[in-house]
């Protein structure tokens, strides 16, 4: 038996093997809680899913960058479409149409005032003990 074969063995039995999951303890209620999984572990879990599926026969077809997205397998990939081969254009500038609608629009009204509501002020004593609640305004 080769060395590979028998960590290969080894993993297998410890994975057959039933995990105890720990469990926290919720402090308000005292229920179990489940830990949040590490990325770590899926890390690990995914590996060991690919490991599987390549032993089994599996296997992984590399495709070439870009190929899913073309309508024609056989062409090359499409430009994208804002660029051309037109010239470019100038822009027409409107900041003094926008400085007309701005000019024409009426001012906001100046906020009203909200009235203030009463509060409750305390009265202290000499000794600095609260003797009563005044409502002040």
């Amino acid at each position: 038996m080769t060395v590979k074969k028998a960590l290969h063995q080894k993993n297998l039995a410890q994975k057959a093997a039933p995990q105890k999951t720990k469990y926290l303890v919720r402090a308000s209620t005292g229920a179990p809680v489940k830990p949040p999984i590490k990325k770590a572990d899926q890390r690990r879990e995914l590996e060991d899913q690919m490991e599987a599926f390549l032993r089994e026969g599996g296997a992984v077809h590399e495709i070439p960058r870009g190929l899913s997205g073309r309508d024609s397998l056989n062409g090359p990939l499409p430009s994208p479409p804002f660029i051309g081969d037109e010239p470019r254009e100038n822009r027409t500038y409107v900041n003094e149409v926008v400085a007309a609608i701005e000019a024409r629009r009426k001012p906001a009204p100046p906020a009203k005032p909200k009235p203030r509501r009463p509060r409750k002020k305390i009265i202290y004593d000499d000794f600095g003990e609260p003797i009563r609640w005044v409502w002040e305004e």
